[in-house]
């Protein structure tokens, strides 16, 4: 591996300002801002986080140190928070809908990321930004087949994808090489830039959230009950089994990448620009 890992399809960056990062606090996108700050100005640099009321306890934690004592004072990073179309958290949105979203109803990420994120875009007059996204191509089978730049992104904006030919370690030496520390909620979740009950997590994902943060897991399983919706309810999965399992497993070491996986274990993921599938 070389000192400097070559970008997607590189562009001029001195053609964009500013350039804006949908930093999620997952390795992709950390990574991604990581590459970003190697090559512009910090002062030219719009790290984006959307907080959808709903990310890892673990996650707050390292965006607030990061943001506190790791990242550059000039970078301004700006968190996109309730400000939907209903100006509802995720929770206030499942509630409202009175269903939870699903893989054909993604209306979270919808809601929570790419309008805020493009509103942002809008209300800031960015007209002369680029948006950069940290997708692999390894990730799935859709992102294999992704554009490295749109001339006009989702968000009205050009978007570029500077890491899509990147391996894994490609994205944790970038990290290493600016001398960052990665989100501690890898001790125990594969993807760190999920929210902790995404709709495109694993069983076993969220059964590792549930031994870890008991309480907030129960505050969702009360929430399937409450609406009579179950998070999964197409496949017989809901929040409050997850939790189930983990009290049951309690006693048990750290489950395995594959435990409880079943047919999911192929589960692709959410392919959003703004969620996080490594």
């Amino acid at each position: 591996m070389t000192d400097t890992i070559a970008a997607t399809a590189p562009i001029a960056l001195d053609r964009y300002d500013p350039v804006i990062v949908s930093w999620s606090g997952g390795d992709d996108s950390t990574a991604c801002l990581a590459y970003i700050l190697s090559q512009v100005p910090a002062s030219r640099v719009k790290a984006v986080w959307c907080d959808t009321g709903a990310e890892h306890p673990e996650t707050y934690g390292y965006i607030w140190r990061m943001v506190d004592a790791v990242l550059p004072r000039d970078l301004e990073v700006l968190c996109v928070r309730g400000e939907t179309v209903y100006g509802e958290s995720l929770e206030a949105g499942i509630r409202r809908r009175g269903q939870w979203p699903g893989a054909k109803a993604r209306y979270c990420t919808k809601h929570l990321k790419t309008i805020p994120t493009a509103r942002l875009v809008r209300r800031r007059a960015w007209w002369g930004g680029v948006l950069v996204l940290g997708q692999r191509r390894a990730e799935s089978a859709h992102r294999a087949r992704l554009a490295p730049f749109n001339a006009v992104g989702a968000c009205g904006i050009p978007t570029w994808r500077p890491l899509l030919d990147w391996t894994k370690d490609d994205v944790l030496a970038q990290i290493a090489r600016q001398g960052w520390p990665r989100n501690p909620v890898y001790a125990y979740q594969t993807r760190g830039g999920n929210c902790m009950v995404c709709i495109m997590a694993r069983p076993a994902e969220i059964v590792r959230t549930a031994r870890r943060h008991p309480d907030q897991i129960a505050r969702w399983a009360a929430l399937e009950a409450e609406i009579g919706h179950t998070w999964g309810s197409r496949k017989g999965h809901s929040i409050a089994n997850f939790l189930a399992t983990a009290r049951s497993q309690a006693f048990l070491p750290r489950l395995a990448p594959g435990d409880l996986d079943g047919e999911d274990a192929a589960h692709e993921g959410c392919d959003s620009g703004f969620c996080e599938m490594g």
